[in-house]
């Protein structure tokens, strides 16, 4: 392993334990233990390990600049926390946008005006992108739990419709934001 790696794990690790540790004593004594009850320490280690290593990679690949990876590791980790399939959304669009925004630059450089090379997200992007899904995750997490279920209506009513929210923005996101490209040909 290289010493980055070791840092990483070495960092990673302790944090990981420390939120388990800590959410688990607060739902103890402040929720009654009902809801964080089944959230182990491997939730908090892949809800902070894989935001981290999209955002560097982000990086590397000149798509986000320091601030937008920051913001990205932000929501990547409450988005994941909450429900990996609202990651998994976040996830698609990043990478899908990522290579839709490097698709014919040439020709963006005649249109737009503020045009970046490589078009690098900074913060203010990142969180235009997904502040309302994060801001529904976290009444998802509020309302049931950091968890996986089914979008049931009769069963969680409302966890359906926040979770339906987040995936439905995403999905809505991704098709505006092709017919945009589409359009702008």
């Amino acid at each position: 392993m290289a010493i980055k790696e070791l840092i990483a794990v070495n960092i990673l690790v302790p944090v990981c334990l420390i939120l388990w540790a800590g959410s688990s004593a607060l739902c103890k004594v402040a929720v009654g233990g009902k809801a964080f009850d089944s959230v182990t320490p491997g939730r908090y280690l892949f809800s902070l390990a894989v935001p981290i290593f999209v955002a560097v990679e982000g990086l590397r690949k000149r798509s986000l600049d320091l601030s937008g990876a920051l913001a990205g590791v932000t929501v990547g980790f409450i988005l994941t926390f909450t429900n990996y399939s609202f990651f998994t959304s976040l996830f698609v669009f990043f990478v899908t946008s990522s290579k839709a925004t490097k698709f014919r630059a040439e020709k963006k450089k005649t249109i737009e005006h503020e045009f970046i090379e490589g078009g690098q997200r900074n913060w203010i992007q990142v969180l235009c992108n997904s502040v309302v899904a994060a801001q529904l995750s976290l009444f998802y997490l509020l309302d049931s739990g950091p968890q996986e279920q089914p979008i049931d209506f009769n069963i969680s009513f409302t966890s359906s419709w926040l979770g339906m929210g987040v995936l439905g923005r995403s999905i809505l996101h991704d098709a505006c934001f092709y017919c945009y490209y589409i359009i702008s040909g």
